[in-house]
């Protein structure tokens, strides 16, 4: 039931935006407001759990690329800003609790965060290894670079009324900078990227 009224918040906040009243929600959802109230304390609860969940697709999607390195680094990296975008582009009603909605705290807002740049660090680690470094860097610093600098331009492209252009330009604009977040994470660890030599990974 719990997951059956985030996903009916989720419909009714993109279409109303996070102004959307726990009466409409209800409605959306064929519950009572009681009913949704027993689930969520309140409408900053609500806004937690649809953040929770925006954040647990991103971390999925993330795992799912890595864990499927097939083809080269530069269409690994590709596939999972891609899969970001999506969220963040396609759907930046929900997106936005994520990180920024006043609704949400900034313990959790920084949790969320976090659990992001835990998975962009893991792809970096695997690209940079990929191409033989076996010097260690600080892969967190560089995956907060990336989160950092994909979702700054993400709540750029969203901004206004109406968005620049579509997911598919959001990641060729984005992608430049995310590959020389690696590349320069790779001159640390003393290789050179080639993002379209095919993956290796160790056996």
């Amino acid at each position: 039931m719990r997951r059956t009224l985030i996903d009916a918040a989720i419909r009714v906040i993109e279409t109303e935006g996070p102004q959307a009243s726990m009466r409409a929600i209800a409605a959306e959802a064929k519950v009572s407001k009681p009913t949704l109230y027993r689930f969520f304390a309140d409408k900053a609860d609500l806004a937690l759990a649809i953040a929770d969940q925006a954040k647990q697709d991103i971390v999925r999607g993330l795992a799912e690329v890595r864990r499927q390195p097939a083809g080269s680094a530069g269409a690994m990296l590709h596939a999972a800003l891609a899969g970001y975008a999506a969220l963040i582009v396609d759907h930046p009603q929900i997106a936005r609790f994520l990180f920024l909605d006043a609704e949400s705290p900034g313990a959790k807002s920084l949790e969320n965060w976090q659990a992001i740049r835990s998975e962009v660090a893991d792809l970096v680690v695997l690209i940079i290894e990929s191409s033989g470094a076996t010097t260690a860097v600080d892969a967190s610093l560089y995956a907060s670079m990336i989160v950092g600098a994909v979702e700054g331009a993400a709540n750029w492209w969203s901004a206004p009324a109406e968005m620049p252009g579509s997911a598919e330009e959001f990641v060729a604009a984005a992608e430049p900078v995310v590959r020389a977040i690696i590349e320069r994470a790779a001159t640390a660890a003393g290789v050179t990227i080639d993002f379209d030599r095919p993956l290796t990974t160790a056996s």
